[in-house]
């Protein structure tokens, strides 16, 4: 079902399909995505995206950088996202897999010394060893940010693996805590990183009071992960995504015909600072998931969602900004702040403030406003889903998940086993990974500033 026009976008589908290859949304297809990508037009959207970034040698001067960046905002980001798409949605599957394998032997063997019961003569696996295997094939599943490629706010989990360690030395049959101790990083107590996104994602549903009959746009939409979150929260509303990357988009389509969604969302190709394709007035809400901040300018995007929502419309948003602790003068917080926006296609990061002026300037009469990243006894730091992340789906981005990913990556490029271009855009997205961390614990940077807008009911 379809809100809106269907643009044409034949040619860069073509070109999409040669950089990318075939669709593939199986949760195990990493290798198969990366491998199948067109070794030389790889190379170019290498080229393409680090070609904006030349003024972090010269930290102190960086201003005839953010004028070139908002001039190519969206070929840059139509770059990056080329790059960096298969990374975010699953990192390398393979990987940790093979490790929980390696695992499998090793405690094999151990049993097989006596320790847990194991026969020689029978080569009875023991339910510890066998549990492995059954834990090897989730690895499958559960490695990377998976559709939905943003923060959250993580509430706390019950209990930690260390505090499992710490039965080895009470108990008598010390095989079990060991299992146990598995079992808890496999499926960690508590809230999973999974259930924050997907509470992170329905709270925008019920801020915009979304029901039967509403038509929603998702502004930057990814490859919907978001969107179809919202779409099952939503009580009969449609919900539509624009995006500028024809790769995101066919993933887009593919996963709603997946799960069955086809009837609830759409997606449109297209630039969201122009929609030129969607008529003034359209929709009854607007929502973006930390996507807006690749506008050359905030204005730009907030003056177009502004024109196709009906008066009385609300929009509601989680926005990438700099703190008030935040000071450009001091280069190692510019050194930081700088390394965010190089590791994500941000032209130039706004303040809280600045948001707030931009949202006014374009008509907006804001609601409700406030910086979701503020921990409080109930939560831990959001940079923690990088810096601690814990259970299967979040070793990938873990410190060490990502030397292992760019470890095996450097052999595979090597080898000639992935095209040329993979090894910059892992060392990309883990210098990324670091400036965050180093974002967060400073106090200098939030990915998740929410607020809530309303276009005046008499507007025109």
């Amino acid at each position: 079902m379809s809100v809106v026009k269907s643009v044409d976008y034949t040619a860069e589908k073509n070109l999409m399909r040669q950089l990318h290859g075939n669709i593939i949304t199986e949760e195990s297809g990493f290798l198969r995505k990366v491998t199948q990508k067109h070794e030389q037009l790889n190379k170019k959207a290498v080229e393409t995206y680090y070609g904006n970034w030349e003024d972090k040698k010269d930290i102190k001067n960086t201003e005839g950088g953010v004028i070139q960046r908002r001039a190519n905002a969206q070929v840059m980001t139509n770059a990056f996202y080329d790059l960096v798409t298969d990374f975010y949605e699953y990192g390398i599957c393979t990987v940790p897999q093979q490790l929980c394998i390696l695992c499998e032997g090793a405690f094999g063997w151990w049993c097989s010394c006596g320790y847990a019961g194991f026969s020689f003569r029978t080569g009875f696996r023991t339910p510890y060893a066998m549990n492995l295997r059954h834990h090897a094939n989730r690895f499958r599943a559960f490695v990377g940010w998976g559709q939905s490629f943003h923060f959250a706010k993580l509430y706390k989990v019950a209990e930690n693996a260390s505090c499992m360690l710490a039965q080895y030395e009470r108990s008598q049959s010390w095989h079990l805590p060991i299992a146990q101790c598995l079992n808890r990083i496999i499926q960690p107590a508590g809230d999973t990183f999974e259930e924050n996104t997907k509470r992170h994602e329905a709270y925008l549903a019920l801020r915009l009071g979304l029901g039967e009959g509403m038509k929603c746009l998702d502004v930057g939409c990814g490859v919907g992960g978001p969107l179809r979150e919202v779409a099952k929260s939503a009580q009969g509303a449609h919900i539509t995504g624009i995006n500028n990357n024809a790769y995101q988009i066919e993933r887009c389509f593919a996963y709603s015909k997946k799960y069955g969604l086809s009837n609830v969302t759409d997606y449109v190709k297209g630039d969201f600072t122009n929609m030129e394709d969607i008529p003034d007035e359209t929709f009854d809400r607007v929502f973006s998931v930390e996507a807006t901040v690749h506008a050359p300018k905030l204005e730009y995007v907030y003056a177009e969602i502004y024109r196709v929502l009906k008066p009385g419309g609300k929009y509601a948003c989680y926005e990438w900004l700099t703190t008030e602790q935040y000071d450009e003068n001091d280069l190692t917080q510019k050194k930081v702040i700088h390394g965010i926006e190089e590791g994500n296609s941000i032209s130039k990061l706004y303040s809280i403030p600045q948001c707030l002026e931009a949202l006014r300037s374009v008509g907006f009469t804001v609601l409700d406003y406030k910086d979701i990243a503020v921990v409080d006894e109930a939560t831990e730091p959001w940079y923690y889903a990088l810096s601690r992340a814990n259970g299967i789906r979040g070793f990938a981005r873990s410190p060490f998940g990502r030397i292992v990913t760019h470890t095996v990556l450097t052999i595979l490029q090597t080898l000639r086993l992935v095209p040329k271009g993979t090894m910059e855009t892992s060392n990309l997205l883990n210098n990324a990974a670091d400036r965050l961390v180093e974002g967060g614990e400073m106090n200098i940077f939030t990915p998740m500033f929410f607020f809530l807008v309303e276009k005046p009911a008499e507007a025109k």
